[in-house]
């Protein structure tokens, strides 16, 4: 087996596949989380440092037509 060439992904990487994809899925409905309600994991093994509020946003994939592909 032949050395696999490693890619960094750029943003035009992004942009080109966002491009490729336009209009051909649905994008998918995105909720926030009451700023506050979810804490990130204590810091350290001792409880030293408080678990600070950190932005989660729920994918409502309910929404999304049935039997369709979860992008």
């Amino acid at each position: 087996m032949g050395a696999t060439e490693v890619h960094q992904l750029a943003y035009g990487d992004i942009k080109t596949a966002t491009d490729r994809l336009a209009g051909r899925i649905r994008p998918v409905t995105l909720a926030p989380v009451d700023p506050g309600a979810i804490r990130t994991a204590h810091g350290d093994s001792l409880g030293e440092r408080e678990p600070e509020a950190c932005e989660v946003w729920l994918a409502l994939e309910f929404i999304q037509h049935t039997g369709s592909f979860k992008a």
